[in-house]
Order: structure tokens, then sequence, then C-alpha cells
């Protein structure tokens, strides 16, 4: 270990967890203290990370999804690297020996338990139920999820050095066309009224006087939603948010994902979304496509 951890036992945290990188404190709940078993299973899951750099590596990836957040790929690989580094963990963990594959199960199971959406961004042992059930089948294959967590972090880097391209490239190319020669504008301007049509045609509207309605209300797109049986099972509940574009018929297309609630949540939202027909937007008395966005909630009842 090149930096020497602080332990602390107790707390008010419900999961083991770990904060800072050059002074890095392990905070394990008092609980696990009946159960040196646990108990040691957990501080060494948190030592891997402390190894690892992944306090860092964690920081870097949120700042860079607070930068990007209007990208959807990005929310999808965060969660697949952090997928794979917790399988990871939990592989290193169980190759010591002495340690119990039943008892790590269960010390996974009891901390999901306790893991709210409040701890989703923390590092150490706080679980999403959705991976739960991948984590606890992980122990007992030989699959390596090392190379799969590398792959998915040199992906995430490479895209993220194509995005900065991008913008780059735009702002030079927007520079270079700022100024317009005279002609230029003269000749736009005979074809304008030509080319108005075309170009309202395909213009897609955020706000117009009259917006999309769903018909038969709200409860007709709760007639098409199902809740996924393996979401049902473990558990998972939560909000997916949808956001996709009303055209001049009624129509739902493009509809995407924009907020995850993962657990198979998000396919049962767009194929509820995707049947449900809406009274098109009208703008000027005309109607028009209309890009919305919609929470969907899924609760299981007590």
């Amino acid at each position: 270990m090149r930096f020497k951890p602080r332990l602390i036992l107790g707390g008010r945290t419900p999961v083991p967890c770990t904060f800072g990188t050059f002074r890095p404190v392990i905070i394990i709940p008092e609980k696990l203290r009946e159960s040196p078993q646990k108990l040691n299973m957990a501080v060494r899951h948190e030592l891997i990370h402390i190894r690892r750099g992944d306090s860092l590596l964690n920081m870097l990836m949120m700042l860079t999804i607070t930068l990007f957040w209007f990208i959807p790929l990005l929310h999808l690989l965060f969660s697949r690297v952090k997928m794979y580094r917790e399988l990871s963990c939990d592989r290193d963990v169980l190759s010591e020996n002495g340690f119990s594959r039943k008892e790590y199960a269960e010390l996974l199971f009891e901390m999901a338990m306790h893991t709210g959406r409040h701890h989703s961004s923390l590092l150490g042992m706080s679980i999403e139920p959705s991976i739960l059930k991948k984590r606890i089948e992980n122990m007992n294959t030989k699959e390596q999820h090392q190379r799969s967590f590398r792959k998915s972090l040199g992906f995430l880097f490479v895209t993220l050095l194509a995005i900065t391209v991008v913008i780059s490239c735009s702002d030079i190319q927007s520079s270079g066309q700022g100024a317009e020669p005279a002609s230029s504008v003269s000749s736009s301007a005979e074809g304008a009224a030509t080319s108005t049509a075309a170009l309202d045609e395909e213009t897609v509207y955020t706000e117009v006087e009259i917006m999309p309605e769903m018909e038969g209300g709200i409860i007709s797109l709760y007639e098409y939603l199902t809740y996924p049986d393996d979401a049902r099972a473990a558990g998972i509940e939560g909000q997916v948010v949808v956001q996709f574009v009303v055209d001049e018929e009624g129509r739902v297309t493009q509809p995407q994902v924009v907020r995850s609630a993962g657990g198979g949540l998000d396919e049962a939202a767009l194929d509820a979304i995707e049947q449900v027909a809406f009274t098109p937007g009208r703008k000027d008395g005309t109607p028009v496509k209309v890009e919305i966005a919609m929470p969907i909630s899924f609760r299981l009842s007590q």
C-alpha cells in the first residue's frame, strides 16, 4: 500500500465505504463487529479499492459525467465500469484462502438491503440491486472480468477524446464561417422564401401553443406498461425519464432513455411509450413535431 489508510469502525454509514485518495479513510458499520469473517472481507474489499487507486478514478468519472451529462453513452459506460470494477474486486477478495463464498454472498445481500440512491456514487461495497444477482453468480464461475474492466475504461477515455476533438472542430468551423461574403448573403436571401417551408417540416419544437396530449390520459400508458419479472424479484424500483418526439400525426418517434433506472425498467418504459398514441402538438394551428421528456415511475407495493 502506498498510502496508509485509517480505519473507522462505527460511523453512521450502513455500508462499508472509502473516502480520500492520498489520506484514505475506511468506514465499516458497527454491526459487522459481530461477524469477524464478514468484517475481514469488507476491509479487504476496501483495501483493494485503495491499492488500485479507484478513488481517484471514481472522482474523474463523476467529473466527466457532470460535464457531459447530456451524452447517454457515457452514463452506460460509467455503469459498466462500476460493475466490472466490483466484479474484479470480488474475485480478488475470494482468491485469498480462508474466505467463504457463502458468507461473502450473504454480506453482499445485507449491504444491498441498506444501499439507498444516495450511496450509488460511493466507492466501496454500496451495491445497486440491479447488479447484485450478477455479482453473486460471478462467484460460482471462472469468468475473468479484469480484462472487461480495462476495455470499458479504455473505451470510456477514447469516447471522451473523441468528444473533445468533435467540440474543438465544431468551434473552429463555426469561427471560420462567421464572416460570410456579401454575394453569398444576397443569394441566400433570394432563396429564403423557397427554403422556409422545407425547413419548418424538419423543425422539432420543444414548446408550442398546443402541446401533444396522450390519448386516453396517463392511464393508457400504464395499460401497456409491464413490470419486468427480474426487477420485481430483485425488488428494483426507480424512475425512468424517456425523451421522444411526437410527429404531426401523433406517433411517437425517436424514443430514448435520458435517465436510467436499470434492471430492465428502461426497456419496459420504451416498449410502453412506443405503443401510446398522442394528439399532435400545434403551432399557429398547424400540426408540428414536438419533443417531450416524460418520467415513468416503477414502484412495488409493500
